[in-house]
Order: C-alpha cells, then sequence, then structure tokens
C-alpha cells in the first residue's frame, strides 16, 4: 500500500519528468486551438470620392459609422484632395497609425 501512494506522488509531482524520459515534449503533442484567418482584403482599392457605403465597407477595419462619416464629410466638404483629408473626418481621429495604414492602402481617389 505505501508503495502505491509513493507512485502516485511520483507521477502527480513529475508528470512532465515521464513525457520528457519518453523521448515526447509535451509542447510537441499539442495541436492548435484556433485558426488564424487573414482578413478579407478589398482585392480593388475603394474610390472614396465615389464609392458608395456598401463599398467602403469592403475596406478591412471600417465601420458602417465610419463609412456614413465618409459620405457626409463628402457631401459637406466636397471631395477628399489627399488620402491625409480622413484625419479630418469623424471616428477617424482615434484610429491607431498603424491601422488607418492599412485602411489606406485600400482606398484611392481615382476611378
Amino acid at each position: 500500500m505505501r508503495f502505491y501512494h509513493v507512485f502516485v506522488a511520483i507521477l502527480f509531482l513529475f508528470p512532465y519528468h515521464f513525457s520528457f524520459a519518453a523521448g515526447v515534449s509535451s509542447l510537441e503533442t499539442k495541436k492548435p486551438t484556433s485558426v488564424q484567418t487573414q482578413p478579407v482584403v478589398s482585392p480593388k482599392p475603394v474610390n472614396i470620392n465615389q464609392a458608395p457605403e456598401e463599398d467602403l465597407m469592403r475596406i478591412t477595419g471600417m465601420t458602417k459609422s465610419k463609412a456614413k462619416s465618409i459620405i457626409a464629410y463628402r457631401n459637406k466638404q466636397g471631395q477628399f484632395a489627399t488620402l491625409d483629408d480622413l484625419s479630418k473626418v469623424k471616428g477617424f481621429k482615434r484610429v491607431k497609425p498603424d491601422k488607418l495604414q492599412a485602411m489606406v492602402q485600400q482606398m484611392t481617389l481615382k476611378s
């Protein structure tokens, strides 16, 4: 009976020792639990001076409120002269620079 208790204690206290002794790392046997997916990127740049809300929504990171803000700015101020003008649009002032850059890469000012 005493041997049983010692054996159980060893199993619970040193579980990784036995997996390494067998030549199998516990890290090698684990499988990924989630699949990394890439965001869907618009295949063709979206013209922010002419695009309707639905087309603006194809831009990765674009929300419905940001798309509406672009259209409202465009209707009030006229066409965007540069993509830097996005910083004047409501909702874009707080966007992190790396996320904004990723969005701008999917935009154009020409047809």
